[in-house]
């Protein structure tokens, strides 16, 4: 299993933007007395994980309610599940496995796609996967974090009723195209430094109109965020193998980019300034081998609205 808010307090989750709302509700519910475990019900690419995410961040960022302050979020893989049906006799034991150091009661499991996990209970043996999680929930201190399409949610609450009543909904739409492209805004950076190239702010706006426009029956942000993704393979892929040597200067680069990352997200400043001398060290060396093997730069290669409307043109 993910631990999500380690990963957060690692630097490793990318910055969650417009969904504050949510996310305080998400709060709420898990504070709360009674059905304190909520279901995020939206259409796949709204943003369901990146809710759960920005969740994550305000906890290992020390912005949760005390009484939340020390929980951890734990994605569960429906692999994970079927695996775990074969060997063990009640969910409340997947949380105290989540992690050693973690007990249950700290635990906050996050069932992604919650109709593919009780499929995969299914297949591996629970005779009735969602009657075994409503009793856990009814009877027991295990929270969880469950999301699901509304399709799947009304086909999961009209054979298992009784699990409507373990969860409290919070309904997750698609954003506007001002709150997408904050997103991308805000994505921007990973993507850069993912790919090697500079995303230009025509090529960020275009690419949420055209998914408005070319691609309706996606939902935003997803499919806004695809477009970026595949031009900037597209782009990093056109230039071709580098040498080695840039290879393996550009991999310690990224190495050095992260770890400076998670120091700054863990406000450990001495580390910080370490990292950030080492990395314009290597970003000079990176640049004095590109001169002397007479290679352009490779983050020169810039992403624009040409490069969006090759990806939507295929």
């Amino acid at each position: 299993m993910r631990n999500v808010t380690r990963a957060a307090a690692d630097g490793q989750i990318d910055p969650v933007v417009g969904r504050d709302a949510e996310i305080d509700v998400l709060l709420e519910i898990l504070a709360s007395r009674r059905r304190s475990s909520p279901i995020l019900v939206g259409e796949r690419g709204t943003g369901r994980t990146a809710i759960v995410e920005g969740l994550a961040q305000r906890i290992a960022d020390g912005n949760a309610p005390s009484e939340l302050a020390e929980r951890q979020i734990f994605s569960v893989d429906p692999a994970q599940i079927g695996a775990w049906v074969k060997t063990k006799p009640s969910l409340a034991d997947l949380a105290s496995a989540a992690e050693e150091s973690d007990s249950a009661s700290r635990a906050i499991l996050f069932l992604d796609d919650l109709a593919e996990i009780l499929a995969a209970a299914a297949k591996a043996g629970a005779v009735n996967a969602a009657a075994m999680l409503t009793r856990v929930l009814e009877h027991s201190s295990l929270q969880c974090i469950a999301s699901c399409t509304p399709a799947e949610f009304r086909e999961l609450t009209q054979t298992s009723p009784r699990l409507a009543e373990c969860f409290r909904v919070v309904h997750v739409r698609p954003l506007d195209e001002k709150g997408t492209l904050a997103v991308l805004q805000a994505r921007r950076a990973s993507l850069e430094k993912f790919h090697g190239v500079a995303y230009t702010d025509e090529a960020l706006e275009f690419a949420v109109k055209a998914s408005a426009s070319y691609l309706p029956a996606d939902p935003l942000p997803e499919k806004a965020l695809e477009l970026l993704d595949a031009a900037g393979a597209r782009a990093k892929l056109s230039r071709g193998t580098p040498p080695p040597e840039i290879a393996e200067l550009q991999k310690r680069l990224r190495f050095i980019a992260h770890r400076l990352e998670a120091a700054v997200a863990n406000h450990e400043f001495e580390k910080a300034r370490f990292y950030s001398d080492e990395e314009r060290k290597e970003r000079e060396s990176l640049r004095a081998a590109l001169e002397r093997l007479k290679i352009e730069d490779p983050s020169a290669a810039t992403v624009g609205r040409r490069e969006i409307e090759a990806v939507i043109a295929g």
